[in-house]
């Protein structure tokens, strides 16, 4: 579903109406979606225009992979630790003082952590990851029924869901949806995992056998998740990204978060005095 920027602006408006609470963005997708070039670009929106800002990768909450494992699955959402990403955001929705955050290592497959943070009691939380989405919906995954070390299709699909117990009182949440097609995928997971991630090109195309079908089975789930905002073909969808930023700072605008002072030295000057003559 395509929305105009009149919609983008209202959905932002509607769902950040309580001003005090904090402003979560979930952002949800399948690997190279670009859930964080958006991530990213409103991040920088963000703490440019002089809003606090706060990102939460869920991928640095894998578990640690054991060597002895002859089989895993990355997309499985058994391969999180779900207690310690609830645990932080509980610690921002009660404004406690301190944040326990965690590092992976993924040449190493190794999870690190807590390490221990000052709650930079932020405007905005955004949270991105392959099923962020699921952390503020009515359903969650049945935890006890995916184990990342057995095949997706040996995994019943009863009770796979079950109903959603955590709930964050001083949230405001926004929820994207990214999508892109198969073969997009593909293309783009092939160079980015032999570069980064140290795999040879076999064991690329190996993993990438399991990736579509847990992306329908467990990312492509909208009626359980029910994203505000929809992005057909992620990140390179130009014109609905641009849509959407400009849907931010039009928000921006009109709630007087900001001056014009603030933008001076932004690296998004120009085309944020574009927006703001267009509204003037």
């Amino acid at each position: 579903m395509s929305l105009t920027k009149n919609k983008y602006l209202e959905e932002i408006t509607n769902k950040f109406k309580d001003t005090t609470k904090i402003n979560v963005i979930s952002i949800q997708g399948p690997s190279a979606s670009g859930k964080s070039t958006l991530s990213k670009m409103l991040y920088f929106l963000l703490v440019c225009l002089n809003q606090k800002c706060f990102v939460i990768n869920l991928d640095k909450f894998l578990k640690t992979k054991e060597k002895n494992d002859l089989f895993y699955d990355y997309d499985n959402p058994g391969c999180y630790q779900w207690d310690k990403i609830t645990r932080l955001l509980e610690a921002f929705d009660r404004n406690e003082p301190k944040l326990e955050v965690y590092e992976y290592y993924f040449k190493e497959s190794l999870s690190t952590g807590p390490i221990f943070k000052d709650n930079p009691r932020p405007a905005y939380l955004i949270v991105e990851g392959l099923h962020a989405n699921y952390l503020f919906s009515n359903q969650f995954f049945n935890l006890q029924t995916l184990n990342p070390t057995i095949k997706l299709e040996s995994i019943s699909h009863l009770n796979e869901f079950v109903p959603q117990t955590q709930k964050y009182i001083n949230f405001n949440v926004l929820k994207f949806s990214l999508k892109i097609s198969e073969q997009k995928m593909v293309e783009i997971r092939t160079k980015r995992d032999i570069k980064e991630r140290n795999l040879t090109p076999e064991k690329v195309s190996y993993l990438l056998k399991m990736v579509w079908p847990a992306t329908l089975r467990w990312v492509y789930r909208n009626e359980i998740t029910k994203p505000d905002i929809e992005i057909d073909e992620g990140t390179f969808n130009v014109e609905e990204v641009r849509l959407v930023y400009e849907a931010f700072v039009r928000f921006l605008v009109m709630k007087n978060e900001f001056k014009r002072s603030d933008w001076e030295s932004s690296i998004f000057k120009l085309r944020i005095s574009k927006i703001l003559k267009e509204i003037n």
